[in-house]
């Protein structure tokens, strides 16, 4: 059994199944980055989308609260939008900072913060604003109101990680990498 092996070992046929394995390794790696790569963006610009139109939305929305200044009803709105799964944070405020909301009941109203470039941009140019980091997409959408902003909505989305994109690719591609591998396998044994 050991001299068979031997043979195997040195012959022809084992040389054609590790060139085989060697090229579907190779082949499948390539697909792998590339559907990565493309997968990755793919679902980056579709939470972009899903983080404008949402963003549009709710500052539609909020605009018509804004002049009775119904802090309550704001609160309301935004404590649905961070229901939703890819929200991480979703803030308001006004023209001049005098007041901060967030969807969350805990935090005090009347807490100045002005310190969302999105934010300061999307109000000093009454035009909508976002960034894009590692880990997450932040948009900040102008309150018009007369074609002046009058405040500022800023949702910040979740970025997909890697590791979620990748799990569904990597799954494909390997039962891709068994039948390429016993394909090989069967041809060189021949």
């Amino acid at each position: 059994m050991f001299s068979k092996l031997k043979y195997i070992s040195n012959g022809i046929h084992f040389r054609v199944l590790m060139l085989v394995v060697g090229l579907a390794v190779t082949l499948v790696a390539a697909q792998f980055i590339t559907d990565t790569i493309i997968e990755t963006q793919k679902v980056r610009d579709q939470r972009l989308v899903e983080a404008r139109s949402m963003t549009n939305v709710v500052a539609r929305s909020l605009e018509k609260q804004f002049d009775y200044f119904e802090l309550s009803d704001i609160e309301e709105i935004l404590t649905s939008v961070r229901t939703n799964d890819h929200v991480k944070q979703i803030s308001a405020v006004d023209r001049d900072f005098t007041f901060f909301l967030d969807g969350d009941p805990i935090t005090p109203t009347l807490l100045p913060i002005g310190d969302n470039a999105e934010q300061v941009a999307a109000i000093e140019t009454a035009k909508p604003s976002h960034s894009i980091s590692d880990d997450s997409i932040t948009v900040a959408e102008p309150l018009l109101r007369g074609g002046r902003s009058i405040g500022a909505v800023m949702i910040r989305f979740e970025n997909p990680k890697f590791s979620e994109i990748m799990r569904p690719i990597l799954q494909s591609n390997f039962f891709s990498l068994v039948s390429i591998l016993s394909l090989g396998i069967i041809l060189a044994g021949i």
